[in-house]
Parts: C-alpha cells; structure tokens; sequence
C-alpha cells in the first residue's frame, strides 16, 4: 500500500478554521478535516469549500470573535446535552452519557454552576 504524505493547510484556510463558529462543536471540526482529506486532490487541503457549501446548511461563518468563559462554556454545553435528553442526567442515552462523564459528576458540576436539575 503506498504511503500518503500529509497535506499542508494554507496560512488562509486556517483562518477560516480559527475564526468560524463551530455550532457542531469538535465533532464538527473533525468532520470537515476528515472530509478535507478525502476529497483533497493535491497536497493542500481545501477548507473553503467544506465550510461554506455545507449540505446540512446548519453552519455558518461567524461574524464576530467572541470568546466566553470556561463556566458559561460548561454550562452551555450541559444544558445543550439536558435539552437533547429532555432533562435526563443518567441511564441509556441521558445527558451524563452523552457528555462522557459519571451522572454525580454532572450533578456536581450543574449545582456547582447553579444549573437547575429540572431542565
């Protein structure tokens, strides 16, 4: 099996990667660097493309750079996991689960940040 040399990323579409707003966060980084490398032909990935043509058209290039705190970031992305589990911390497919972390630990971390329990 021959050897692929691993491609460079322009000083430009690197940019583009820093400065969009990741709605899917790293899940959705990582899918478009798996598709970038795909679907590159050359030895320079094409970042452009992938961001702006999406097919799922949920993303968007963000328009301002805006940097939150580590404990709204959290609280965020508990929240967002509480939504999707319409309130469940713990069993098959609750929020702790989902964020990879043991359901007394989400309960520590939501009292902590002063997240309500019944979402």
């Amino acid at each position: 099996m021959g050897r692929r040399t691993v491609p460079s990323l322009s000083d430009h579409d690197m940019q583009l990667l820093v400065n969009y707003d990741w709605p899917g966060n790293v899940r959705e980084l990582q899918n478009i660097i798996e598709r970038a490398l795909i679907l590159s032909k050359g030895d320079a990935l094409e970042i452009a493309p992938l961001l702006f043509n999406s097919t799922d058209n949920k993303t968007t290039p963000s328009r301002e750079e805006r940097v939150v705190g580590l404990n709204e970031c959290m609280s965020n992305n508990i929240l967002s996991a509480l939504k999707k589990t319409n309130g469940r911390i713990n069993g098959p497919n609750g929020a702790a689960e989902l964020l990879r972390i043991h359901p007394n630990t989400l309960r520590y971390k939501m009292k902590k940040l002063g997240l309500n329990t019944h979402i």
